[in-house]
């Protein structure tokens, strides 16, 4: 027998966000806290040199691979708030682990809960669902923002707090984390499934108690109840890969593909299945998406080059120029603080002005270019002054290729994209600790630097060489390109999937289109009008006369 479901008020979709925007900066600043402490207490334990602060890192990482590849299909099945909860306990029993470690087993336990600290992904799934695909990257750059500002805070204040012991910063977390833990417990409510754009869009139920789906009207304000349990994809992700940070069926198919509603339009939500077999399909099924593989192959050596260097990172501060604790943490705060001016500043004009593809093949070379500059730079100013470009090209090419990904999956696959996409960073970091600690050791402090150079060089040389490709069309092109909706993202599509959310599945649609069409600079506006009018009338054929009047007012901007 399910157990009674507690009624909860109904809030507006901008306080949902203004609470998970809240938690996100004070669980950046928990974790933060502790970073620049952390080699200094894992010498108080005993262990000398790199290796033992380069394996305690990779079993981070490890741990967090694991745990990333069962995010994404648990957030699909259960919800973002049950991620977002299972999150701050598992940073509860982390952080006391580590106030209380007297050696370094004790430290390295500390690790293990980490398995399901994914707050990060559970918050973008839940804010990139109460967005449409064209504010994807603004509402992503907000996230960003709030782990930005706990980023430039945590530091200082983990720096501060080490004057009365190096563990005191852990046993603040540990409080911050419970407080967390509470505020989702309390305020946060399962999200509906999917949620519309259109007037009613900033109203959503908290309690979701009707197993029967309801729906006033086909003018995109109508709002659904479905069955508790949280939302299906509408996910986005992808660590924001800063210093010291932390490191989700095809469309066509859609009328019986996990989480999408049930046929016959009764309102249960399909669940993604728990097991290793189905898990590792819905992986390949987001892999053979067009354009998935070269983007994840610019995460990998991207993030890998990037993971060196902020691996050592505090190291080089301590060893390299024999800051302390507290100078330690305001370095890294001024790192947060050039974050926090990127997100609020460039993210959203630099990406709306020359595109997301032309965002990442900038940023890659800038950051080539950059850690190159590091590895001859011989002074804490000059460190200082190359942290700029360095943090703000880092921070663009996550937000450009992470929202790109998100437009590149439907939505009912967005959660596994984020989970591969997360646990791909959390992969490369347990590369990356054992690499810079052999560069550091091996070579001395400049080759961490010229190796970060040499692995993001790597992927800028397979793009000129066309092993890779960054879909460099004009913007304009584009656009006019994607007027139309393909047919094949629009077939199976139930009347109840449909109506009162045309806006939403034309979206799919442009994004799919968007993929086909990426680079094909050679066709002229007008054609690719026609051509996406074509296509459009295909996808309507197969449609019922409601769901065509519903996708055809939503087209054209009228309210049915």
């Amino acid at each position: 027998m399910k157990p009674p479901q507690r009624r909860l008020p109904l809030l507006s979709s901008t306080l949902y966000q203004l609470i998970v925007y809240g938690n996100i900066v004070l669980y950046s600043i928990c974790w933060m806290a502790q970073v620049p402490v952390l080699p200094y207490l894992v010498e108080k334990l005993g262990a000398a040199g790199n290796t033992q602060y380069g394996t305690l890192q990779t079993i981070f990482s490890a741990v967090q691979f694991v745990g990333g590849l069962i995010s994404g299909p648990l957030m699909d099945r259960y919800g973002g708030r049950f991620l977002l909860a299972v999150s701050f306990a598992a940073s509860v029993a982390s952080y006391s682990l580590t106030a209380t470690a007297s050696s370094m087993w004790v430290l390295y336990l500390s690790r293990i809960p980490t398995v399901l600290q994914h707050a990060v992904l559970a918050a973008r799934a839940i804010v990139t669902q109460l967005s449409s695909e064209a504010d994807r990257a603004r509402v992503l750059g907000y996230v960003a923002v709030s782990y930005s500002v706990g980023f430039m805070v945590g530091p200082a204040v983990g720096g501060l707090l080490s004057a009365v012991s190096l563990q005191f910063a852990a046993w603040m977390a540990t409080l911050g984390s419970v407080i967390s833990l509470a505020t989702v417990l309390l305020l946060l409510p399962d999200l509906p499934a999917q949620a519309s754009d259109g007037p009613g869009h900033d109203t959503l139920r908290g309690g979701l108690q009707n197993q029967n789906q309801q729906q006033h009207g086909a003018d995109g304000g109508g709002k659904r109840r479905v069955s508790d349990g949280g939302m299906v994809g509408g996910n986005d992700g992808g660590d924001g890969g800063s210093i010291g940070s932390k490191p989700g069926v095809a469309a066509s198919d859609t009328g019986g593909a996990p989480g999408a509603p049930c046929p016959g339009g009764g309102g249960g939500v399909r669940r993604l299945g728990g097991g290793p077999q189905q898990m590792l399909m819905q992986f390949v099924e987001v892999a053979r998406r067009p354009g998935v593989v070269d983007l994840l192959a610019g995460k990998l050596l991207v993030g890998l080059g990037s993971a060196v260097f902020q691996s050592m990172f505090p190291v080089l501060l301590k060893r390299r120029y024999g800051l302390d604790p507290r100078t330690n943490g305001m370095v890294m705060s001024y790192v947060g603080a050039l974050l926090l001016g990127g997100q609020a500043l460039l993210v959203g004009p630099v990406i709306s002005a020359v595109g997301e593809p032309t965002t990442e093949y900038g940023c890659v070379a800038a950051l080539v270019a950059t850690y190159g500059l590091l590895a001859a730079a011989g002074s804490l100013w000059q460190l200082l002054l190359l942290l700029v470009p360095l943090s703000v090209a880092g921070m663009l090419y996550n937000n450009a290729s992470t929202s790109r990904l998100t437009k590149a999956t439907p939505p009912q696959q967005r959660g596994t994209a984020l989970a591969v996409d997360m646990s791909l960073s959390s992969g490369v970091r347990m590369l990356s600790p054992a690499l810079g600690a052999a560069a550091f050791d091996g070579f001395g402090h400049r080759a961490v630097p010229m190796l970060a150079a040499a692995l993001i060089g790597s992927f800028l040389l397979a793009v000129q060489l066309g092993v890779f490709r960054i879909p460099l069309t004009s913007k304009a092109a584009a656009d006019s390109a994607s007027v139309g909706v393909p047919s094949g993202e629009m077939e199976g599509l139930s009347d109840a999937g449909v109506a009162g959310n045309g806006r939403e599945a034309r979206d799919k649609g442009h994004g799919g289109f968007r993929s086909q069409i990426r680079d094909d600079d050679d066709e002229s506006r007008d054609k690719g009008k026609d051509d996406g009018q074509k296509r459009r009338s295909l996808g309507l054929a197969s449609l019922s006369p409601a769901a065509v009047r519903g996708v055809r007012q939503r087209g054209s901007g009228k309210v049915g």
